[in-house]
């Protein structure tokens, strides 16, 4: 679970902004949307909402922690650099940027950490938090000249593979983290960093209103429970969809070269396992390349069934139904996830209202918070939708927002900063203004005049 994410000088925030999952204990309500922080009186939140006018960094605070996420086990060509996006909008754009945060894995709270520039990796650190106290596992330095040095005493007596590595350092572009990742075997990480490493792996998800997920008929087609709890949420949602027929055919080489062409001579050069749609996704088809016990090429293909009166089955290609159904369908394995998986998992949906009912999208948190009470999973998300900001539905330290100031830079804010009662109707007073973070309406209105007036 995340505790904490910082960011500066990254897309739309320059100076250093802060968002916190940790709960405020000047509210009581929604005792279940709480978590344990291990060592440590305070607890975390299950949720949290984000809301901002168009174009306030809404976005990009989710794109700030999927590109930390990216850069922390991701291994880097050599002349890459680190591919940061800094704030613009100032004198001196080269300033370093900084990302840290602070979560939960296997029982344990750490801080990571890095502060970078164009070209390299200045800075970065890997912590235990106990009971707000640090211990360092690993601080990691780049000179000037991109030498790189790694102070790792903890990590030291682990084994001499793990000494090796600190004594070399790694490319000044790459983070220390992702080095060991793609370095040493699982086996050879040490405690702390398989946890860590597994964190950053395979707990932290990202949703994008744009985005076809990866592996999705593949995950829909092979994850035990998953085929079954979609088609029965899409049973009570009424989107006039029964369920989704997937299904999986193995092919022959020749036949890959056939049907698909255009991405066939990156399939058979690919080493490792591979996922690829059909140059013509119309056909809603995808392509995996398997590995593992020699060389295998399957195709899946996913389906929307819908049952006549009669009770004939009529099957149609998924990317034929609503646009609000398969953002729906898309983001329901997440909805999975978060109330089965046992260990942290944190998804981050961006836009979770695009192309979806108010409706729907309420039922959707409303299932997740009350379903996932007592487990280590959590949900952030980004929405103009106000039917979340309700009282009786979300937490009001778990509702944060996003505005820029005068100079085009981001700031976030908790509603709790406001106190606001319990009783307070939210939703029609972030629409009034009362917090902020909403579309500024004044110029629009002056141009409506200014039209009339040409008119009259």
């Amino acid at each position: 679970m995340i505790i904490s994410f910082s960011v500066s000088n990254f897309r739309s925030f320059n100076d250093e902004v802060t968002f916190s999952m940790v709960a405020s204990n000047r509210f009581q309500d929604h005792p279940n949307h709480l978590g344990n922080i291990p060592d440590s009186n305070a607890k975390v939140l299950r949720a949290g909402v984000i809301y901002g006018a168009n174009g306030s960094g809404k976005s990009n605070f989710v794109r700030a922690l999927r590109y930390l996420n990216r850069l922390a086990i991701g291994t880097r060509n050599k002349d890459a650099g680190t591919g940061r996006n800094t704030f613009l909008f100032v004198e001196d754009s080269s300033k370093n940027s900084s990302l840290d945060i602070q979560f939960i894995s296997d029982g344990k709270t750490y801080r990571y950490g890095m502060e970078i520039d164009d070209t390299k990796i200045v800075n970065e650190w890997l912590v235990l938090v106990n009971n707000e106290r640090e211990s360092i596992i690993f601080e990691r330095t780049t000179t000037e000249t991109g030498s790189v040095s790694v102070d790792a005493k903890e990590l030291s007596n682990e084994n001499e593979k793990i000494c090796s590595l600190i004594n070399v350092g790694g490319p000044q572009n790459q983070t220390f983290l992702a080095t060991i990742a793609s370095t040493l075997n699982v086996q050879d990480y040490g405690a702390h960093l398989s946890s860590v490493i597994r964190w950053f792996e395979n707990s932290l998800q990202f949703v994008y209103p744009n985005i076809e997920p990866e592996y999705f008929e593949r995950e829909i087609f092979e994850k035990n429970g998953l085929s079954e709890f979609i088609n029965n949420f899409l049973a009570f949602s009424s989107t006039g969809l029964d369920r989704l027929d997937v299904t999986r055919e193995e092919i022959t080489e020749d036949k890959l070269k056939t049907v698909a062409a255009e991405i066939y001579p990156e399939l058979s050069q690919e080493k490792n396992n591979y996922y690829a749609y059909y140059s013509n996704k119309k056909l809603g088809k995808a392509i995996f390349v398997s590995n593992e016990n020699g060389r295998h090429y399957y195709m899946y293909s996913i389906n929307a069934v819908h049952e006549h009166e009669t009770g004939k089955a009529v099957s149609t290609n998924l990317r034929d139904e609503s646009d609000g159904t398969n953002r729906l369908i898309r983001i329901l394995p997440a909805l999975f996830d978060l109330q089965n998986n046992k260990n942290s998992c944190v998804y981050v949906i961006d836009e979770i209202d695009r192309s979806m009912h108010p409706l729907l999208v309420l039922k959707f948190i409303e299932f997740f918070l009350s379903g996932c009470a007592g487990s280590s999973s959590q949900l952030i998300v980004t929405t103009h939708d106000t039917h979340i900001l309700d009282s009786d539905l979300v937490r009001r330290d778990e509702v944060w927002f996003t505005e820029k100031d005068e100079h085009g830079a981001t700031k976030m804010y908790s509603l709790s900063d406001f106190q606001p009662r319990s009783d307070l109707k939210l939703g029609k007073n972030y629409l009034l203004g009362r917090f902020g973070a909403i579309p500024y309406l004044g110029r629009i209105d002056a141009l409506i005049h200014a039209e009339q007036s040409k008119q009259a």
